[in-house]
Protein backbone atom coordinates (compact mmCIF):
# COMPACT_ATOMS: atom_id res chain seq x y z
CA UNK A 1 0.00 0.00 0.00
CA UNK A 2 2.77 2.03 0.61
CA UNK A 3 4.24 2.03 -2.86
CA UNK A 4 1.01 2.53 -4.32
CA UNK A 5 0.36 5.59 -2.13
CA UNK A 6 3.81 6.87 -3.51
CA UNK A 7 2.96 6.32 -6.77
CA UNK A 8 -0.04 7.97 -6.91
CA UNK A 9 1.57 11.28 -4.97
CA UNK A 10 4.01 11.20 -7.83
CA UNK A 11 1.02 11.40 -10.73
CA UNK A 12 -0.84 13.83 -8.64
CA UNK A 13 2.01 15.92 -8.94
CA UNK A 14 2.67 15.29 -12.76
CA UNK A 15 -1.12 16.59 -12.80
CA UNK A 16 -0.54 19.69 -11.03
CA UNK A 17 2.86 20.30 -12.86
CA UNK A 18 0.58 21.42 -16.16
CA UNK A 19 -1.64 23.73 -14.06
CA UNK A 20 -0.78 27.31 -14.71
CA UNK A 21 0.10 29.63 -11.60
CA UNK A 22 -1.67 32.77 -10.60
CA UNK A 23 1.42 35.08 -10.70
CA UNK A 24 0.37 36.84 -6.84
CA UNK A 25 0.99 33.61 -4.82
CA UNK A 26 3.47 33.53 -2.75
CA UNK A 27 6.20 31.41 -4.15
CA UNK A 28 6.57 27.64 -2.66
CA UNK A 29 10.56 28.34 -2.06
CA UNK A 30 12.52 30.98 -0.40
CA UNK A 31 16.30 31.82 -2.60
CA UNK A 32 19.39 32.24 -1.36
CA UNK A 33 20.11 34.35 -4.00
CA UNK A 34 22.09 37.03 -1.95
CA UNK A 35 24.12 34.81 -0.25
CA UNK A 36 26.60 32.16 -1.18
CA UNK A 37 26.21 28.62 -0.80
CA UNK A 38 29.23 26.31 0.13
CA UNK A 39 28.85 22.39 -0.24
CA UNK A 40 31.48 19.66 0.86
CA UNK A 41 30.83 16.35 -0.47
CA UNK A 42 32.04 12.93 -1.03
CA UNK A 43 30.81 11.19 -4.27
CA UNK A 44 31.07 8.88 -6.94
CA UNK A 45 30.91 9.69 -10.34
CA UNK A 46 31.82 7.68 -13.53
CA UNK A 47 30.87 7.09 -17.38
CA UNK A 48 30.46 3.55 -17.88
CA UNK A 49 29.57 1.67 -21.56
CA UNK A 50 28.05 -1.35 -22.53
CA UNK A 51 27.85 -3.19 -25.49
CA UNK A 52 25.87 -6.00 -26.38
CA UNK A 53 26.44 -8.71 -28.75
CA UNK A 54 22.92 -9.95 -30.29
CA UNK A 55 24.20 -12.14 -32.27
CA UNK A 56 26.02 -14.20 -29.81
CA UNK A 57 23.73 -12.99 -26.50
CA UNK A 58 26.73 -11.83 -24.99
CA UNK A 59 26.54 -8.51 -22.73
CA UNK A 60 30.40 -6.92 -22.12
CA UNK A 61 30.19 -4.33 -19.29
CA UNK A 62 33.36 -1.69 -19.89
CA UNK A 63 33.45 -0.03 -16.26
CA UNK A 64 35.65 2.57 -15.07
CA UNK A 65 37.82 1.51 -11.77
CA UNK A 66 35.85 3.57 -9.22
CA UNK A 67 37.19 6.96 -7.96
CA UNK A 68 36.01 8.34 -4.62
CA UNK A 69 36.06 11.68 -4.66
CA UNK A 70 35.76 15.22 -2.68
CA UNK A 71 33.87 17.77 -3.80
CA UNK A 72 33.47 21.59 -2.68
CA UNK A 73 31.45 23.54 -4.44
CA UNK A 74 29.89 27.20 -4.30
CA UNK A 75 26.63 28.34 -5.72
CA UNK A 76 26.37 32.40 -5.88
CA UNK A 77 23.32 33.93 -7.74
CA UNK A 78 23.11 32.54 -11.15
CA UNK A 79 26.39 30.35 -10.67
CA UNK A 80 26.72 27.05 -9.50
CA UNK A 81 30.36 25.95 -9.45
CA UNK A 82 32.25 22.95 -7.91
CA UNK A 83 35.71 21.15 -8.41
CA UNK A 84 37.54 17.84 -6.53
CA UNK A 85 40.07 15.56 -6.25
CA UNK A 86 40.44 11.90 -5.44
CA UNK A 87 42.33 11.53 -2.35
CA UNK A 88 44.45 7.74 -2.13
CA UNK A 89 43.17 7.85 1.93
CA UNK A 90 39.54 6.90 1.21
CA UNK A 91 38.95 2.84 1.08
CA UNK A 92 37.98 2.66 -2.83
CA UNK A 93 40.73 4.28 -3.66
CA UNK A 94 43.82 2.74 -1.96
CA UNK A 95 43.73 -0.27 -5.06
CA UNK A 96 43.60 2.02 -7.83
CA UNK A 97 46.46 4.31 -8.04
CA UNK A 98 47.47 3.36 -11.83
CA UNK A 99 43.62 5.01 -12.63
CA UNK A 100 42.86 8.40 -13.57
CA UNK A 101 39.40 10.14 -13.15
CA UNK A 102 38.50 14.22 -13.67
CA UNK A 103 35.46 15.57 -13.46
CA UNK A 104 34.05 19.45 -13.71
CA UNK A 105 30.43 19.92 -13.30
CA UNK A 106 29.20 23.16 -13.67
CA UNK A 107 25.69 24.34 -13.41
CA UNK A 108 24.22 27.80 -14.52
CA UNK A 109 20.78 29.70 -14.26
CA UNK A 110 18.48 32.63 -15.48
CA UNK A 111 15.32 32.89 -14.54
CA UNK A 112 13.53 29.44 -15.52
CA UNK A 113 16.23 27.88 -17.67
CA UNK A 114 19.26 25.69 -16.48
CA UNK A 115 22.10 24.47 -18.20
CA UNK A 116 24.89 22.17 -16.80
CA UNK A 117 28.28 21.50 -17.93
CA UNK A 118 29.84 18.43 -17.58
CA UNK A 119 33.31 16.82 -18.47
CA UNK A 120 34.76 13.69 -18.04
CA UNK A 121 38.91 12.16 -18.44
CA UNK A 122 38.88 8.47 -17.36
CA UNK A 123 41.38 6.13 -17.52
CA UNK A 124 41.35 2.92 -16.33
CA UNK A 125 38.87 0.44 -16.94
CA UNK A 126 37.45 -3.07 -16.60
CA UNK A 127 35.89 -5.40 -19.13
CA UNK A 128 33.31 -7.59 -17.27
CA UNK A 129 31.51 -10.63 -18.78
CA UNK A 130 29.17 -12.90 -17.23
CA UNK A 131 32.11 -15.62 -16.66
CA UNK A 132 35.03 -13.35 -17.16
CA UNK A 133 36.88 -9.91 -15.91
CA UNK A 134 39.50 -8.18 -18.26
CA UNK A 135 41.64 -5.55 -16.70
CA UNK A 136 42.09 -2.36 -19.49
CA UNK A 137 44.93 0.16 -17.49
CA UNK A 138 45.73 1.78 -21.22
CA UNK A 139 41.57 2.38 -22.13
CA UNK A 140 41.17 6.34 -22.16
CA UNK A 141 38.02 8.18 -22.42
CA UNK A 142 37.03 12.20 -23.05
CA UNK A 143 33.34 13.41 -22.88
CA UNK A 144 32.08 16.65 -22.61
CA UNK A 145 29.27 18.25 -22.86
CA UNK A 146 25.83 18.88 -21.05
CA UNK A 147 22.44 19.74 -20.09
CA UNK A 148 19.59 22.28 -21.16
CA UNK A 149 16.11 22.34 -19.11
CA UNK A 150 13.19 25.23 -19.00
CA UNK A 151 11.13 24.69 -15.62
CA UNK A 152 7.84 25.00 -16.73
CA UNK A 153 6.04 25.48 -13.17
CA UNK A 154 7.35 28.92 -10.85
CA UNK A 155 6.92 26.98 -7.70
CA UNK A 156 9.25 24.20 -8.26
CA UNK A 157 12.59 24.88 -7.28
CA UNK A 158 15.38 23.04 -9.35
CA UNK A 159 17.70 24.79 -7.53
CA UNK A 160 16.95 23.35 -4.49
CA UNK A 161 17.63 19.78 -5.56
CA UNK A 162 20.77 20.40 -7.72
CA UNK A 163 22.41 23.21 -6.32
CA UNK A 164 20.78 23.68 -2.89
CA UNK A 165 20.77 27.48 -3.37
CA UNK A 166 16.96 27.46 -2.82
CA UNK A 167 14.80 26.04 0.31
CA UNK A 168 11.49 24.72 -0.91
CA UNK A 169 9.21 25.06 1.53
CA UNK A 170 5.99 23.15 0.08
CA UNK A 171 6.20 20.41 -2.10
CA UNK A 172 5.77 21.02 -5.34
CA UNK A 173 6.61 19.40 -9.15
CA UNK A 174 7.24 20.34 -12.37
CA UNK A 175 7.31 19.39 -16.22
CA UNK A 176 11.08 19.84 -17.51
CA UNK A 177 11.95 19.69 -21.27
CA UNK A 178 15.69 18.98 -21.44
CA UNK A 179 17.99 18.43 -24.62
CA UNK A 180 21.03 16.46 -24.13
CA UNK A 181 24.34 17.12 -26.34
CA UNK A 182 27.21 15.31 -25.89
CA UNK A 183 30.67 14.63 -27.10
CA UNK A 184 32.83 11.15 -26.47
CA UNK A 185 36.01 9.96 -27.53
CA UNK A 186 36.71 6.21 -26.38
CA UNK A 187 40.54 4.72 -27.01
CA UNK A 188 39.62 1.15 -27.02
CA UNK A 189 43.16 -0.47 -26.16
CA UNK A 190 43.56 -4.46 -25.13
CA UNK A 191 46.79 -6.56 -26.70
CA UNK A 192 47.52 -5.37 -30.13
CA UNK A 193 44.12 -4.00 -30.68
CA UNK A 194 44.33 -0.45 -30.66
CA UNK A 195 40.97 1.54 -31.88
CA UNK A 196 39.39 5.31 -31.63
CA UNK A 197 35.97 5.96 -31.51
CA UNK A 198 34.06 9.10 -31.87
CA UNK A 199 30.63 9.68 -30.11
CA UNK A 200 28.37 12.13 -30.69
CA UNK A 201 24.39 11.59 -29.09
CA UNK A 202 21.55 14.55 -28.90
CA UNK A 203 18.27 14.09 -26.92
CA UNK A 204 15.01 15.68 -26.35
CA UNK A 205 13.27 14.26 -23.42
CA UNK A 206 9.93 15.63 -21.12
CA UNK A 207 11.51 15.44 -17.86
CA UNK A 208 9.47 15.50 -14.61
CA UNK A 209 10.67 16.12 -11.23
CA UNK A 210 8.77 16.92 -7.55
CA UNK A 211 10.05 17.90 -4.48
CA UNK A 212 8.12 16.38 -1.53
CA UNK A 213 8.40 18.68 1.57
CA UNK A 214 8.38 16.61 5.18
CA UNK A 215 7.78 18.41 8.13
CA UNK A 216 9.26 21.86 6.52
CA UNK A 217 12.59 21.28 6.35
CA UNK A 218 13.37 17.79 5.30
CA UNK A 219 12.23 16.99 1.80
CA UNK A 220 12.48 13.97 -1.05
CA UNK A 221 13.02 15.09 -4.61
CA UNK A 222 12.22 12.64 -7.25
CA UNK A 223 12.88 12.71 -11.03
CA UNK A 224 12.71 11.12 -14.31
CA UNK A 225 13.62 12.00 -18.06
CA UNK A 226 12.86 9.61 -20.75
CA UNK A 227 13.80 11.27 -24.04
CA UNK A 228 14.88 10.02 -27.26
CA UNK A 229 17.39 11.68 -30.27
CA UNK A 230 20.44 10.64 -32.67
CA UNK A 231 23.79 9.24 -32.03
CA UNK A 232 26.72 9.46 -34.92
CA UNK A 233 29.71 7.07 -34.43
CA UNK A 234 32.20 7.28 -36.84
CA UNK A 235 29.79 7.88 -39.91
CA UNK A 236 27.23 6.07 -38.73
CA UNK A 237 24.05 7.34 -37.18
CA UNK A 238 21.59 5.16 -35.38
CA UNK A 239 18.27 6.22 -33.19
CA UNK A 240 19.27 6.70 -29.59
CA UNK A 241 17.03 6.31 -26.19
CA UNK A 242 17.66 8.06 -22.60
CA UNK A 243 16.65 7.53 -19.35
CA UNK A 244 17.41 9.92 -17.06
CA UNK A 245 16.64 9.00 -12.98
CA UNK A 246 17.38 10.87 -10.25
CA UNK A 247 16.55 10.93 -6.18
CA UNK A 248 17.81 13.11 -3.18
CA UNK A 249 17.06 13.10 0.18
CA UNK A 250 18.10 16.04 2.69
CA UNK A 251 17.82 18.74 6.02
CA UNK A 252 17.42 22.71 4.95
CA UNK A 253 17.31 25.39 7.43
CA UNK A 254 18.36 29.14 6.73
CA UNK A 255 22.10 28.49 6.55
CA UNK A 256 22.98 24.28 7.18
CA UNK A 257 21.88 22.20 5.05
CA UNK A 258 22.64 18.35 4.45
CA UNK A 259 21.36 15.05 2.38
CA UNK A 260 22.34 12.24 0.08
CA UNK A 261 21.35 12.18 -3.82
CA UNK A 262 22.23 10.02 -6.79
CA UNK A 263 21.43 10.11 -10.28
CA UNK A 264 21.64 8.02 -13.42
CA UNK A 265 21.27 9.00 -16.89
CA UNK A 266 21.67 6.30 -19.54
CA UNK A 267 21.43 6.39 -23.51
CA UNK A 268 21.13 3.29 -25.37
CA UNK A 269 21.53 3.14 -29.20
CA UNK A 270 20.99 0.33 -31.87
CA UNK A 271 24.33 1.01 -33.46
CA UNK A 272 23.36 -1.81 -36.21
CA UNK A 273 21.02 -5.11 -35.70
CA UNK A 274 23.74 -7.19 -34.01
CA UNK A 275 24.90 -4.97 -31.63
CA UNK A 276 23.39 -2.29 -28.87
CA UNK A 277 25.56 0.43 -27.59
CA UNK A 278 24.69 1.91 -24.10
CA UNK A 279 26.31 4.95 -22.29
CA UNK A 280 26.23 6.25 -18.72
CA UNK A 281 26.83 8.46 -16.52
CA UNK A 282 26.36 8.11 -12.66
CA UNK A 283 26.69 9.99 -9.21
CA UNK A 284 26.22 9.57 -6.04
CA UNK A 285 26.81 11.99 -3.68
CA UNK A 286 26.59 12.61 0.55
CA UNK A 287 26.87 17.05 1.46
CA UNK A 288 26.82 18.91 3.91
CA UNK A 289 26.67 22.61 3.38
CA UNK A 290 26.02 26.20 4.92
CA UNK A 291 24.94 29.38 3.52
CA UNK A 292 26.47 33.45 4.13
CA UNK A 293 26.37 36.59 3.17
CA UNK A 294 28.73 37.74 0.66
CA UNK A 295 31.71 39.99 1.81
CA UNK A 296 30.10 43.82 0.67
CA UNK A 297 33.01 44.38 -1.71
CA UNK A 298 31.88 41.08 -3.36
CA UNK A 299 28.42 41.96 -4.03
CA UNK A 300 29.48 45.68 -5.43
CA UNK A 301 31.20 43.69 -7.81
CA UNK A 302 28.13 41.83 -8.43
CA UNK A 303 25.63 44.17 -9.04
CA UNK A 304 28.30 46.27 -11.86
CA UNK A 305 28.61 43.28 -13.80
CA UNK A 306 25.22 42.88 -13.66
CA UNK A 307 24.57 46.21 -14.49
CA UNK A 308 26.39 45.76 -18.38
CA UNK A 309 24.89 41.88 -18.68
CA UNK A 310 22.06 42.30 -21.52
CA UNK A 311 19.71 40.21 -19.47
CA UNK A 312 18.96 40.82 -15.64
CA UNK A 313 18.85 37.87 -13.30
Amino acid sequence: MAVKHCIGLFFIGILSGFAQEDSTRVRRFKPFADNITTKLSVNTTSNSFVLNDVVNNRLYNIVPNDRERIDLSVAYRAIAFSVGFAPDFLATNKDNSDSKMFNLNFRGFHKQWTQSFDLFVQQGFYLETDDASVVLPEMKTFKIGGQTSYVLNKNFSFRAMSAQSEWQQKSAGSLIPTLSLYYTKLRFKIADFDETGHIYTAAISPAYYYNFVIQKHFFISLGVAPGIGVEYVDSDTSALYQIEMSAALGYNSETFFAGINSNVNSFTSNTNTDLQWGDNIARGEIYVGYRFKPPKKLTEITEKINEKLPFKK
